[in-house]
This record gives structure tokens, C-alpha cells and sequence, in this order.
């Protein structure tokens, strides 16, 4: 398969890890999926909503978002891709 010119094989499309979850109980709500290749990862997310009346704000602020940065952070220095 060639696109644009540069070659592509099937191994650099398909992903060498699939994950469902951050590995904590902060995601326990199946919010996530992270595919690892060779060449980089993708995460897709689905964030915690705060509610109309933002009863789970402080959760969400405090809590998950600080815990998912520091998952990226170390996904990044030990892939370091």
C-alpha cells in the first residue's frame, strides 16, 4: 500500500497494545481506549461531564483531570514517542 508516495505495511497500521481503561479506579466509568504503535499512541477520551449543576466538578477538576495528565506524562517518557 502506498499513499502519497511513501511505503506503508500492514504492521504500522495495526496497533501493538489496545487498552480500555487508565488502570485505576478514576476510570472506572470505561472512558477510554489507547492504541500503542510502533510509531505512536492515540488515546480517545471520553471525559467526565460536571453536570448542569456541576455536583461533580471538583471531581473532575481535582481529581481526574490531574491523574490524566500525569498518565500521559508517563505514557510519553516511557514510549517516548
Amino acid at each position: 500500500v502506498k499513499e502519497k508516495g511513501l511505503p506503508v505495511s500492514y504492521e504500522t497500521l495495526v496497533p501493538t497494545e489496545v487498552t480500555y481503561e487508565l488502570g485505576k479506579e478514576i476510570d472506572n466509568e470505561g472512558r477510554t481506549i489507547i492504541l500503542d504503535f510502533p510509531w505512536a499512541t492515540i488515546v480517545n477520551v471520553y471525559v467526565p461531564n460536571s453536570g448542569q449543576k456541576l455536583e461533580r466538578l471538583d471531581f473532575r477538576t481535582n481529581e481526574w483531570d490531574k491523574f490524566f495528565v500525569e498518565y500521559m506524562q508517563k505514557k510519553q517518557k516511557d514510549r517516548s514517542v
